[in-house]
């Protein structure tokens, strides 16, 4: 377990965080983490403020930063057949 000295961002009071062993790049990514997404957001500030995590949001993080393999398929979409009755046109407006 690794142990980091860190103040908190409002009172500056030092706190201690606690990173299992193995999660030091998950801890980089969630402190390093600019996005907008709720869960990483919380969890990030559950760090801060008390300076561990539990076992199932660590998982969770580990689980959002991780690559992940996407497979993505391209797919060849025909044009489609468009039938346009004869009489829909204005014949005597086309010159």
């Amino acid at each position: 377990m690794t142990v980091l000295s860190k103040y908190h961002p409002i009172t500056r009071k030092p706190i201690t965080h606690h990173i299992p062993v193995g999660f030091n790049k998950v801890y980089d990514d969630l402190m390093n983490y600019n996005g907008s997404f709720g869960l990483m957001l919380s969890i990030r500030s559950a760090m801060a403020k008390y300076g561990k995590l539990t076992d199932k949001q660590w998982a969770a993080i580990a689980k959002c930063t991780s690559p992940t393999n996407i497979e993505i398929k391209e797919v060849a979409v025909a044009p489609p057949k468009i039938t346009v009755p004869l009489d829909c046109f204005d014949w005597d407006g086309l010159q």
